[in-house]
């Protein structure tokens, strides 16, 4: 969408409300009443034709009018009509602008949505999570916030940014239990529900991903687990599982060779070695639903050559069998 269009769509769904307002009295629904000058101000902010010209029309109106009754409709429709827009940054320009105009904290509720929502897009997560702090504090379970925050912040672990980890691990937990508790929001309907409740098992990925950057060790293995549970033909969610576990095991094993000679001494030997084991399952298992796919070909080669090693080391240096345990996790035709 252009953006020279986003303004004149919500102006116009004004000029509408205005060409209604018969309708509305009719069904005995409060009736919107402009004044002569307001109407007039409207029809002359349509018929311009530069989108910053619009906006900046629109502030003076609202300067103007600023008791106006259609301020939270003209903030709402903005909203949706931001929403629309696929370049992000275009999507950000209006938000900022439009943020400005509509001050009232009715009326950013929905415009703080879509900036949110645009920063992500365009990759400012600083200013993603600044305004997640400002929907948070009006509505600490705005799940959609959640779920985009969680993203962000594992997004950034993989850039190597850890600024926002505590943060993200947070949005990442409690949208996992808001969803779980099936706490639809009111203004969400059915389908877009569906939608963020499909995001479940990757939600569950990034917590994992989050917890082990933390140093969380049993909650990164507990979720990478669930996330394999809940989608099990994913090999990204195998190879974090594998990742997790290896975290767990290189801990181990300098803890078993630290050790001095002692009755405790075997039993942490078996279970490194139980780890080692684990961890060539997990691999195993991202192998084979990875294989032939493009999208993995990079995470496979170094899963193939991290499993061959693994896997020598428990068996003599032998890949003997490799295959085969590969084989037994290939989705059946």
């Amino acid at each position: 969408m252009k953006t020279k269009t986003i303004i004149s769509s919500f102006i116009g769904f004004v000029l509408s409300l205005v060409i209604a307002a018969h309708a509305v009295a009719q069904e005995k629904k409060p009736e919107v009443k402009l004044s002569e000058g307001e109407t007039k101000a409207l029809n002359a902010i349509n018929a311009l034709t530069d989108p910053a010209a619009k906006l900046k029309a629109v502030e003076e109106f609202l300067k103007k009018y600023p008791k106006t009754p259609i301020r939270i409709q003209l903030a709402d429709t903005a909203a949706a009509e931001i929403a629309k827009i696929k370049d992000p940054q275009q999507a950000v320009t209006l938000g900022e602008a439009a943020q400005k105009i509509f001050t009232g904290a009715d009326e950013q509720e929905n415009l703080l949505g879509v900036l949110l929502d645009a920063y992500i897009t365009a990759g400012r997560s600083e200013d993603a999570f600044r305004i997640g702090g400002l929907i948070f504090a009006k509505n600490p379970d705005e799940v959609h916030t959640h779920v985009q925050l969680a993203f962000a912040g594992a997004n950034e672990v993989k850039k190597q940014n850890g600024k926002f980890v505590k943060q993200a691990l947070q949005s990442s937990v409690k949208a996992i239990a808001l969803i779980e508790a099936d706490k639809k929001p009111a203004y969400m309907d059915a389908a877009n529900w569906a939608s963020h409740k499909a995001l479940l098992p990757q939600l569950y990925h990034q917590a994992a991903i989050l917890n082990l950057v933390e140093g969380n060790l049993s909650e990164a293995h507990t979720q990478a687990t669930k996330a394999t549970a809940l989608n099990p033909n994913d090999p990204a969610a195998f190879a974090l599982l594998g990742m997790v576990i290896n975290s767990d095991y290189l801990k181990a094993a300098t803890d078993y060779k630290s050790m001095p000679e002692s009755a405790e001494k075997p039993a942490a030997l078996k279970r490194v070695e139980g780890l080692i084991d684990q961890i060539i399952d997990a691999y195993a298992h991202a192998v084979a639903l990875g294989s032939g796919k493009p999208e993995h070909q990079a995470m496979m080669q170094q899963l193939t050559t991290d499993l061959t090693d693994y896997y020598k080391f428990r068996h003599n240096n032998s890949t003997e069998g490799l295959q085969q345990l590969i084989d037994k996790y290939k989705p059946k035709p």
